[in-house]
């Protein structure tokens, strides 16, 4: 069966207006790539905020980057670290490495060590190559200076 992008477009805007998750992920998709759809990361942070809303942890993290870089919404860190900590609490590696970086850098949160080597454990846990490299580094360190 050949793809067809503008007839799974069709369909999933009829299922994401009566609240289906999925679809609604899927259409923001769409329009964050510009596929099957006029591109739109306001339309695109729209379907996914209906969708992270229902716990869809791609949309949670998609709807955290667009929050983040302020494409498509309003640039509101504490907004992205929230949907990037409901992500995260649902196994995105992804997810869980950038609340590494919001909580040791301090970044529009407390800093907090504690957390921030709690998610990048996480993310390294999941095989995340930049999470295990830095945890590699952060232990070796810890070593050597006998802590």
């Amino acid at each position: 069966m050949r793809k067809n992008i503008e007839k799974a477009v069709y369909w999933w805007i009829k299922a994401a207006k009566q609240g289906h998750a999925s679809a609604q992920c899927n259409l923001g998709n769409c329009y964050y790539d510009g596929e099957g759809v006029t591109w739109s990361f306001k339309k695109a942070a729209f379907w996914y905020a209906k969708a992270a809303e229902q716990g869809v942890a791609g949309a949670q993290f998609n709807l955290a980057l667009l929050y983040d870089s302020g494409r498509g919404v309003i640039k509101d860190i504490k907004k992205a670290v929230y949907w990037h900590t409901k992500a995260a609490e649902q196994g995105i590696p992804q997810s869980q490495f950038l609340l590494w970086w919001y909580y040791i850098s301090g970044l529009e949160v407390r800093k907090n060590t504690k957390k921030a080597v709690y998610w990048l454990t996480k993310a390294a846990e999941q095989g995340y190559r930049d999470a295990k490299e830095i945890l590699a580094r952060r232990n070796s360190r810890l070593k050597s200076e006998g802590k």
